[in-house]
């Protein structure tokens, strides 16, 4: 089990799932560094629950579960260009020289020190710094292959939702962890 405060680290040519008690999902692609700064879940409140985490490196997936449906304030992820919220949502993030988020279903938000900007649902944007508002960038502006690892990852295997097409191993604060080429710190 994973607790508030560990970090995940995925290896070279690894990938990492992590399921947490309120059913939210985290793909973690090869070469990332995942943190949980706080996750708090009470199945009687979901609403009064929080996920707080950290991508410092690399990329990530996420469906989010209980707590991010009713409580959407409670979810949140820092990246180095910006804090991501969400609105009902999946979506990926990955950290290059600019952090590029690709929705998938619902909305997110990016803030920063330059303001907030929402995207949605079959949007790409691009954040390149934590002093530039996020913008809204076509599919084809975006690095090749940034997002085709994370899409690659079969999340059926944690039980995603139907229609899905992310997988791997599972793990949690509240949550369960097994991956291959992944350590918890």
């Amino acid at each position: 089990t994973l607790e508030s405060g560990q970090t995940v680290t995925v290896g070279e040519g690894a990938k990492a799932v992590i399921k947490f008690r309120d059913g939210q999902i985290i793909a973690l692609q090869s070469k990332s560094l995942f943190k949980v700064d706080s996750y708090k879940y009470d199945q009687a409140a979901p609403d009064k629950g929080e996920s707080f985490f950290s991508l410092l490196q690399g990329g990530l997936r996420a469906i989010t579960g209980l707590i991010g449906s009713s409580n959407r304030a409670g979810w949140k992820l820092g990246t180095p260009t910006a804090t991501i919220g969400i609105r009902g949502t999946e979506f990926l993030a990955v950290i290059k020289q600019s952090v590029y988020l690709k929705v998938d279903a619902g909305a997110i938000s990016a803030t920063n020190s330059a303001g907030t900007a929402v995207f949605s649902a079959g949007q790409t944007a691009a954040v390149a710094s934590s002093t530039a508002i996020g913008i809204v960038v076509p599919a084809s502006a975006i690095p090749a292959g940034t997002f085709g690892e994370l899409a690659a990852i079969n999340l059926g295997a944690v039980g995603a939702p139907t229609g899905t097409s992310a997988g791997g191993a599972a793990a949690g604060a509240g949550a369960t962890a097994a991956a291959g080429g992944a350590a918890v710190t």
